[in-house]
């Protein structure tokens, strides 16, 4: 499997060279979810079947699949984004790259806020202490794809659209989320993560509705996001 994707990235490379794309992508070929994968890998995490996807989207519905904390989370290079970095790497030789990951905030939202049955273990009682986790470990992550050559990483994000729909706010208010104070804290999280960049490195956010096969599960109006602009990141709004 591999060889067939090392295959296949490569041809979209090349594609996307005789294109004039400025920084080319693998097309995330070697993930089943923009964000699972990559959340799920990490040390302290674990995938989770589920008898339905964690948001409801409008129309196609994905497989009932999620990730949970299972122990003290954080980033080995064992991981296998690693890997399908080289692999991009090599396909694009001195061409700049870049590489998509979810934000750090979507491990906090699928795994505390979406999950109605989630129980904080021991070591995160204190719930800083999670944060600290979450930002050391995409700290990490992000220092080993700049030393592999990386210098424009993306991170996808789905939280702020649930922040910014109605029917959203008043379902996590119900079961007592402070959707303001999270926020501030996805913000921190964000920005923590932002500062600890290389100079050289441009991290940059995308931020969406959600969407899957063309539906999309929040309803979201993106003007509550100027209000968060003190982000470091470059923030990229998408209906």
């Amino acid at each position: 499997m591999r060889e067939v994707t090392r295959q296949e990235v490569k041809k979209l490379v090349e594609l996307q060279k005789q294109h004039g794309v400025k920084a080319v992508s693998d097309g995330e070929f070697s993930r089943t979810w923009w964000h699972l994968d990559f959340l799920a890998e990490l040390d302290g995490m674990d995938w989770q079947e589920t008898e339905v996807f964690n948001v409801n989207f409008t129309g196609h519905k994905p497989k009932g699949q999620t990730v949970k904390i299972v122990g003290d989370i954080d980033f080995s290079e064992s991981h296998p984004f690693v890997d399908a970095y080289r692999l991009l790497k090599e396909a694009a030789g001195d061409y700049p790259t870049k590489f998509t990951i979810p934000a750090p905030t979507m491990l906090h939202i699928i795994c505390c806020v979406r999950a109605e049955d989630y129980q904080p273990l021991p070591q995160y009682q204190d719930e800083q202490k999670l944060y600290d986790d979450i930002a050391n470990a995409y700290i990490k992550a992000m220092h080993k794809f700049y030393d592999m050559g990386l210098r424009n990483l993306q991170l996808d994000d789905t939280s702020w659209g649930q922040f910014c729909a109605e029917d959203k706010r008043k379902e996590f208010a119900a079961r007592g989320f402070n959707l303001t104070d999270l926020a501030e804290k996805y913000v921190a999280l964000l920005n923590r993560i932002v500062d600890a960049k290389p100079a050289d490195m441009s991290i940059t956010m995308h931020i969406c509705r959600g969407n899957f096969r063309s539906s999309w599960f929040s309803k979201a109006v993106m003007d509550r996001l100027p209000k968060y602009y003190s982000v470091n990141a470059v923030l990229t709004a998408s209906s």
